[in-house]
């Protein structure tokens, strides 16, 4: 009973002579770049400890014994910032560090690069979607493009204003959208169809009207529509293509965009042909 009581006795000792145990780390928060980084958080315990992370982006490192820990962030390529921990546990103890990355900063186009527009004045509604201060500029074309307005939210709409081409020849713009540091950036280019040859012809008295036979400079392509009669919506012009009448007066409008040449040896019934535009 009396060796019993020894041990006891020196088990209680050792208790009392054990060391109370500390833990503390100089970075409680982290901050990190998209791009990633490393970072280095000192580390105070006088028992040994580890570390772990609460995300795959999160990398810890650490040698027993040594007071450092590494931590390694991969970079972030969402347009959202996100969060993670670190857990230090040393005994009882247990301490906590937050990491926070940056999003990507980003500039989206729901358009294509690049836009192909009618003749005609008109405003064009350009939707992005972008998680910076955004600022619109027209680098060409500011002549007759112009920047009416940029919505502040997200997603944004940028407003243009596009003059009226009042000559046969296409010409382009080209719009930059960009944060105000000017390092995150996209562009739209814009161009805008020269003024279309227009061709009026009236006929009566036919069965089938065939359109005017029209040419296309050598090496290019015919591009233009045939509007029928009161139709407002074009065909895509082509040769053969005609209409069926019954014994009935009708009319068609033509408007190319680069004819060279134009026939009407295979065309009867015509009233009158207006070539003011053309």
């Amino acid at each position: 009973m009396k060796k019993i009581l020894y041990i006891l006795i020196f088990a209680l000792a050792l208790a009392a002579c054990k060391k109370q145990p500390f833990l503390d780390v100089d970075k409680p928060a982290l901050t990190v770049a998209s791009s990633g980084g490393t970072e280095q958080v000192n580390v105070s315990a006088n028992y040994p400890w580890t570390a772990s992370a609460s995300e795959s982006w999160i990398k810890v490192k650490y040698t027993e014994g040594e007071s450092v820990l590494t931590v390694t962030v991969s970079s972030n390529n969402d347009t959202d910032g996100r969060q993670g921990t670190i857990t230090i546990k040393s005994e009882e103890l247990t301490k906590t560090i937050s990491v926070t990355q940056n999003q990507r900063d980003a500039i989206e186009l729901d358009e294509a690069g690049r836009l192909v527009i009618s003749s005609d004045a008109q405003q064009i509604d350009i939707k992005l979607r972008s998680n910076v201060d955004l600022t619109a500029t027209v680098t060409e074309g500011s002549g007759w493009v112009s920047v009416l307005s940029v919505k502040a939210m997200v997603p944004h709409t940028v407003t243009l204003a596009v003059q009226a081409n009042t000559v046969r020849t296409m010409r382009r713009a080209l719009v930059t959208f960009s944060d105000k540091s000017g390092k995150v950036s996209q562009q739209i280019m814009i161009d805008q169809e020269g003024k279309p040859q227009v061709l009026r012809v009236d006929f009566k008295d036919v069965r089938v009207f065939q359109v005017p036979l029209i040419e296309a400079p050598p090496g290019s392509a015919l591009t233009g529509f045939v509007f029928w009669d009161a139709e407002t919506e074009g065909i895509p012009y082509a040769k053969n293509l005609f209409r069926e009448y019954n014994l009935a007066a009708g009319s068609l409008r033509i408007e190319a965009h680069n004819a060279a040449t134009l026939s009407f040896s295979d065309v009867d019934g015509l009233t009158a042909i207006d070539l003011s535009e053309f």
